[in-house]
């Protein structure tokens, strides 16, 4: 009961009306904080288990030397902005949550993790791939719709942005999906092969 509670306890205050939102509510800083502190977590996720939860293709950025530092100062930004929320707004639940996602980051081992090694399956979901994109997407999207917005009485998180992040979820995991599938021959032709002739007399 009291998990459901609190559950709906922040998704109340995610939806707030716009009133509430008002710059100094605390509720932006919070909104900010749950953002910066569950992309700091995937990041630190992807991280600590490459083989399942990390796209070969983003290997370059990872292994540049300041990415671990930017996803140290995401996390510090997250802790800092969820605690300006815990002071400024009567309700805690969303700057609660950014802490606690935040501070689990810092328990899976936070920007200095080590990978772990774990058996290559061929197939994972990129959490870098999830969080590079939604962002990207969101800090894109989100500024055009509130300054040429369709309806002007809308509010950021409408009634169905659970149903729109689940659907990004899905489209997400279907192109990694897809990208596997389009790639699974070539790939095991060049596993098998060492060159033509190999190829052939297989």
């Amino acid at each position: 009961m009291a998990k459901r509670d609190y559950l709906s306890s922040l998704m109340s205050d995610l939806e707030s009306h716009t009133e509430v939102r008002r710059f100094g509510s605390g509720w932006l800083s919070g909104f900010f904080g749950l953002l910066f502190a569950i992309a700091g977590f995937f990041m630190v996720v992807a991280l600590r288990f490459p083989d399942w939860f990390a796209t070969p293709e983003l290997e370059i950025i990872k292994n540049w030397g300041g990415f671990r530092g930017l996803v140290h100062a995401i996390l510090l930004v997250s802790y800092g902005l969820s605690l300006l929320s815990l002071l400024l707004r009567p309700r805690k639940a969303l700057g609660l949550t950014a802490l606690m996602i935040g501070l689990a980051a810092i328990l899976v081992g936070g920007s200095n993790v080590q990978p772990q090694e774990t058996r290559d399956w061929g197939i994972f979901f990129g959490l870098d791939f999830f969080v590079v994109n939604l962002l990207v997407t969101g800090f894109m999207f989100a500024p055009l719709e509130r300054a040429f917005p369709h309806r002007r009485t809308q509010r950021l998180f409408r009634i169905e942005w659970r149903e729109d992040l689940f659907y990004y979820l899905v489209s997400t995991m279907f192109v990694q999906v897809l990208g596997f599938l389009a790639l699974a021959p070539s790939t095991i032709i060049n596993e098998n092969t060492s060159n033509w002739e190999a190829f052939r007399a297989a």
